[in-house]
């Protein structure tokens, strides 16, 4: 939370954020869920590189999946897509040989 708010100190165009939740409990992820809503409601633009999908998803509209540079799909909030399915894209099914 301190460097988040260091970076808005900065009055930056876009703030990005790479893995916040990395190691917080759950009731830190949702004060910083909370946080966060707050920037994007105050018109600032966020990228946000995160592994917990439904962290992500509950507060965005939509969300890009990049692998190697490229956007390789748009995931919309409504679409049902778990974390697991997400890391099959990323890595492959298990028991795939």
């Amino acid at each position: 939370m301190l460097s988040i708010g260091v970076g808005l100190m900065c009055a930056p165009r876009m703030l990005m954020l790479d893995e916040p939740t990395l190691g917080l409990s759950p009731k830190l992820k949702d004060e910083l869920a909370e946080a966060i809503a707050e920037i994007s409601r105050r018109g600032i633009p966020l990228m946000l590189v995160e592994q917990d999908i439904a962290f992500v998803l509950s507060l965005v509209e939509r969300m890009y999946l990049v692998d190697h540079g490229e956007i390789t799909r748009e995931i919309n909030r409504s679409a049902d897509v778990d974390h697991q399915q997400i890391m099959d894209m990323y890595f492959g099914s298990e028991g795939a040989s």
